[in-house]
């Protein structure tokens, strides 16, 4: 199709000529002109979609990755540098494959006009996408999106002078572009030549940098060049890339010039069918083939490797220069850049002149063209990793051996680039556009594996699948390929394992929502109307906080000295808290206090410490008095917390009274107790049937708070001070099951409540595992707080609950202790 409009083309500029008879050198530069830009424009619409698409999903990345310097911003205005890229390889070069450079040659046209009239139409796509940019980013810098990074405001290109940094730089690119175009005879040439040309200003850029300190420290350095350094640095470049432009362009066009025909710096002149047949003639057909296709790309494998190898060993010597690990993505980018490239021309170099019909007419299988065409390029990976090993991994040695990159994460980080890149090369036959689009689509394949993963929670044999997904479609279909039959049939087998791709995991996310546990919808209707005669739970910090007053207003942030004064008597006196508490317990309406991890561990540790002042002191009647105004204190408080409807409360009440039961377990305790309080704490420990309701309350309570929220309320994933979060931060499965696994939470410890007295132990833990069925036993216990059931309270050290899940210590051994002393109680006071 290509070649058709191109034929077109050239022959209405050939009409145009003969009609005008030489008059109309106005109008044979339009339609010159006219026919530059529609070559140009598939390149103008990839550059821009790739770019957009590349913008939009760095905008919808999700919040919890941050990756503040990945700024959407620098995506948009590097699409003009895209396109300068591929406009020369695209305007000269593929019309020198085709030939069709030496027929305009051929026609009455003035060279220098040729010259000209290619530069000006690139310079109008050039110019028209700079346009497109800019108004795409204003426009969005309108709508109150951050597209650059905030820790550098002095470098956003919108706001400074930077802005002409940007430009000069991608029209140097422009420009640069021309030049290996007009200089080599191939597309994969020039644009392999264009690379060490394009960092030619950042070279120069780093020179002036270091005449003017020889120690200045590159890898430590994020934009701390001036913009003074970086005109001068793409000035000098850029005037003497046009220099050298317009130099090559002269002499390629010149009639005693032989640049047209093939020359020495083409890469895939060194297999012709001769050569085939000879090989095959000595070699068996398949060892012929990788031989064959090695020597059409060797030049282009050296290149890649030479650089990689160059740019890495440069790195490394600048980190021992200067002492530190500095800056390793530049060196990954080109190791990655080469794997990509080096799997565009599995595809890309047997595209050329469609040279694969000679495999496809002699009858070579498909299959073993596929795996001679894989088995060298994916031998790059294999050196790829081998240079990462030996060369990067030390390159970041500022860092432990433990947090450096595992070889097998880097092989499949590669291959991973390589496969995509391969597929987009079987589908793009544009050798310009598959060398611009493959690296980006391969990095927007793997920033969707990176959001499936972390982001959807997929399973690891879904990322398997996404990577063998581009091997399988291009082995599928190589015989289509290779015979040119692009018809629907090849493109729908593609379309639709493409569509398999993407949707295997949101399939996955749909499977995991859809099934997700919920409570049933007859005990919700049930439980809303019960808990409509629930009060609410208690504020945060009323009233029950030991390091200021109960009635003390919340708004009090800085008290004076007298006032600190006043609190700290109040910390030491036991009394005064037992009484303010009583005081509070009295009134109308009261519904409990919330207690939490730190009063419990206070209350305890006090104790503890009465206690051990009792001991040392047996006779001492204010260590009697303090140890019972503690044991006191502890036992008002498990009772205000009975009476809370806060979850959490419950579960520190729990805490409470098995620090209790332990205290009254002891001979001893009996002993500093008299008979009437001693009788009181027992009764209470041992009242499981009030335990369980205030246990049902609040969970009544707090599930009906929770299911009054909004649907983007930030606390959707919280019912009662507990947080029911996702290890892997937050992700999709947990943002469309926040409300369903609440839900389920508050359905079993219900069912628990219920169960719990008839269940056995073994029973029990399953029941409590169920709290949250999604992960397994090694996260519940580490993340979520899955402690161990205290039996025996009289050997219980750990009181610490905060990040657990509640009903760990519901129904344990702890409770039947508390009833077991109240009948041992009982028997002894019997006559």
């Amino acid at each position: 199709m290509h070649a058709r409009h191109r034929r077109t083309s050239l022959g209405t500029i050939t009409g145009t000529i003969l009609s005008s008879g030489g008059r109309g050198t106005i109008m044979i530069n339009v339609v010159h002109l006219r026919k530059e830009l529609r070559q140009l424009t598939p390149l103008l619409i990839v550059v821009a979609v790739l770019g957009l698409l590349c913008f939009a999903l760095i905008e919808m990345r999700p919040m919890s990755w941050g990756m503040e310097m990945m700024s959407s911003g620098y995506v948009l205005i590097g699409i003009p540098a895209l396109f300068a890229v591929g406009a020369g390889p695209i305007s000269i070069s593929q019309e020198k494959e085709t030939r069709s450079l030496a027929w305009l040659c051929s026609l009455p046209l003035a060279k220098d006009r040729l010259v000209k009239t290619k530069f000006i139409a690139a310079f109008l796509g050039w110019i028209g996408l700079w346009v497109f940019t800019l108004l795409c980013s204003f426009f969005f810098e309108s709508m109150g999106w951050r597209l650059f990074p905030s820790y550098a405001p002095d470098s956003n290109p919108l706001k400074t002078t930077w802005l002409v940094y940007w430009v000069l730089n991608s029209f140097y690119l422009l420009v640069i572009g021309f030049l290996t175009a007009w200089k080599f005879e191939n597309s994969m040439t020039s644009l392999l030549a264009f690379v060490p040309l394009a960092v030619i200003p950042a070279f120069l850029r780093f020179g002036i940098a270091y005449l003017q300190d020889p120690y200045y420290n590159y890898g430590n350095s994020r934009y701390d060049e001036t913009l003074p350094q970086c005109l001068v640095s793409v000035g000098v470049s850029l005037s003497v890339a046009i220099l050298a432009m317009n130099r090559v362009a002269r002499q390629t066009l010149a009639p005693e010039s032989s640049r047209l025909s093939p020359n020495p710096y083409h890469i895939f002149e060194g297999a012709s069918d001769a050569s085939i047949q000879t090989s095959q003639s000595v070699l068996r057909p398949s060892s012929a083939m990788l031989w064959q296709f090695f020597h059409q790309n060797k030049k282009a494998y050296l290149s890649l490797l030479s650089a990689s190898v160059l740019v890495g060993l440069l790195a490394l010597y600048s980190a021992g220069w200067h002492g530190s690990s500095g800056n390793f993505v530049f060196p990954i980018l080109v190791v990655t850049l080469a794997t990509s490239w080096i799997g565009v021309l599995v595809f890309q170099s047997d595209n050329h002149r469609d040279r694969i019909r000679y495999f496809a007419e002699h009858g070579v299988s498909p299959r073993t063209t596929w795996l001679t065409r894989q088995l060298l390029p994916f031998g790059f990976v294999c050196l790829a990793n081998l240079f990462y090993l030996f060369v990067l991994a030390r390159y970041i040695n500022a860092n432990p051996s433990e947090d450096q990159l595992p070889l097998w994460l880097a092989f499949w980080f590669l291959a991973f680039i390589y496969g995509y890149s391969q597929w987009f090369a079987q589908l793009v036959r544009n050798p310009v556009l598959s060398v611009i689009g493959s690296p980006i689509v391969a990095y927007m394949a793997l920033g969707y594996v990176f959001f499936t993963l972390f982001s959807v929670s997929s399973r690891i044999l879904y990322i398997v699948i996404l990577t063998v997904v581009p091997f399988i479609a291009t082995w599928w279909m190589m015989r289509r390929w290779m015979d040119r039959r692009f018809g629907r049939r090849f493109w729908c087998f593609h379309a639709a394992l493409l569509l398999f791709a993407i949707t295997l995991p949101i399939g996955d996310l749909t499977w995991f929502v859809l099934n997700s546990p919920d409570m049933p919808d007859d005990v919700k209707v049930a439980l809303r109307k019960e808990g409509s005669q629930i009060g609410e739970s208690p504020n945060h910090y009323d009233p029950f906080r030991f390091n200021r007053s109960l009635d003390e207003p919340n708004t009090v942030v800085n008290p004076t000295v007298e006032r600190r004064l006043e609190l700290a008597e109040q910390q030491s006196d036991t009394q005064d808290k037992i009484d303010r508490l009583q005081q509070i317990m009295s009134g109308s309406g009261y519904q409990g206090i919330r207690l939490g991890e730190y009063e419990v561990q206070q209350l305890i540790g006090n104790l503890y410490l009465s206690r051990t002042r009792l001991e040392m002191n047996p006779l001492d009647q204010s260590a009697l008095d303090d140890y019972q105004s503690k044991l006191q204190l502890m036992w008002l408080a498990a009772r205000a917390a009975r009476r809370s409807v806060n979850l959490k409360s419950q579960e520190a009440a729990d805490f409470v009274e098995i620090a209790i039961i332990a205290e009254l377990q002891r001979p001893e305790t009996k002993k500093s107790l008299n008979e009437n309080d001693f009788d009181q704490y027992v009764n209470f420990v041992a009242d499981t049937e009030s335990r369980n309701k205030s246990r049902r309350r609040a969970i009544v309570a707090t599930w009906c708070q929770f299911d009054r929220r909004a649907e983007d309320d930030r606390s959707l994933d919280s019912i009662g001070d507990y947080y029911i979060e996702n290890p892997l931060e937050t992700t999709l499965k947990r943002l469309f099951t926040n409300r369903s696994r609440v839900n389920h939470l508050a359905w079993v410890l219900l069912q628990f409540l219920e169960l719990g007295p008839e269940l056995s132990e073994d029973q029990k833990v399953e029941l409590l595992r169920d709290r949250l069925p999604y992960f397994p036993d090694s996260v519940l216990k580490n993340y979520f707080g899955f402690l161990p059931r205290i039996d025996d309270p009289s050997e219980t050290v750990l009181y610490s609950f905060g990040s657990g899940l509640p009903g760990n210590q519901w129904f344990a051994g702890w409770e039947q202790a508390g009833v077991d002393l109240k009948q041992l109680s009982t028997r002894s006071m019997s006559p």
